[in-house]
C-alpha cells in the first residue's frame, strides 16, 4: 500500500496555509500565502473570497508537489477557519455576490442598535444564545440584504466562510468553500 498523508488547511485572517503530515504526525512539509486585507475609509474589513479560494488551491498544490506524492495519497484534510467571516453566494455555481465581511468588521453596528431600539435583543438572546453583536452572522446578513443589491431575485445561499463554528439544528452553518471543493455549491451547504 502506498504510503498515505493527512492534510491541514488553515484558513485564517491573514492568510492560507497547509501542512502535511505522515501518519506518525511527523510534519514533512508546508507553505502559506497571505491575502490581502480590503479596507475602506470607515474601516470596515473585507476579503476577496476569489483570491482566497486560489490562495488555498496553490498552497495546497505546492505542498503536494514539494513532499512529491500524488493528491490521491492525501487520506485526510482538516480545515481551521476564520470562524465569523461571513459571505453570501449564488447558489447555482457558488461564486461570491460580494467580498466577505471579516469577523472583525463591525460595518453591522446601525443594524444592531435599530434590533436594540426596537427592543428585540432580548428575543434574539433567547433564541440563538448569544448577544446581539455586529460580530455575529445574522447581522452581517442582514447587512448584505440591505446593501447587496444583486441578491435580490437571485436564489442566493448564505454561508459563514469555511463552515465558522457550531452547527446543528439551531445554529446551522454552510460552507462555501466546502461547496468549491467538493464540486457541490449548492448541495449541504446551504
Amino acid at each position: 500500500m502506498e504510503k498515505q498523508y493527512l492534510l491541514s488547511v488553515d484558513q485564517s485572517t491573514q492568510g492560507t496555509k497547509a501542512l502535511l503530515f505522515d501518519r506518525e504526525g511527523n510534519l514533512i512539509c508546508g507553505g502559506d500565502l497571505p491575502h490581502r486585507q480590503i479596507i475602506n475609509d470607515a474601516g470596515w474589513v473585507s476579503h476577496d473570497l476569489n483570491e482566497i479560494y486560489a490562495n488555498t488551491l496553490k498552497v495546497v498544490r505546492d505542498v503536494i508537489e514539494k513532499a512529491g506524492i500524488r493528491r490521491e495519497q492525501v487520506a485526510g484534510l482538516g480545515i481551521s477557519n476564520q470562524r465569523e467571516t461571513s459571505a453570501v453566494r449564488d447558489r447555482t455555481d457558488g461564486h461570491p455576490l460580494a467580498d466577505a465581511i471579516v469577523w472583525q468588521c463591525s460595518r453591522a453596528k446601525d443594524i444592531c442598535a435599530r434590533v436594540e431600539e426596537s427592543g428585540k435583543a432580548e428575543w434574539v438572546r433567547r433564541t440563538t444564545g448569544i448577544n446581539l453583536s455586529p460580530f455575529f452572522p445574522a447581522s452581517k446578513l442582514a447587512w448584505f440584504m440591505e446593501n447587496v443589491k444583486k441578491m435580490w431575485g437571485m436564489r442566493v445561499g448564505v454561508c459563514f466562510f469555511l463552515g465558522g463554528g457550531g452547527g446543528g439544528k439551531r445554529h446551522p452553518r454552510g460552507s462555501w468553500a466546502w461547496g468549491l471543493w467538493t464540486g457541490m455549491p449548492g448541495k449541504g451547504n446551504d
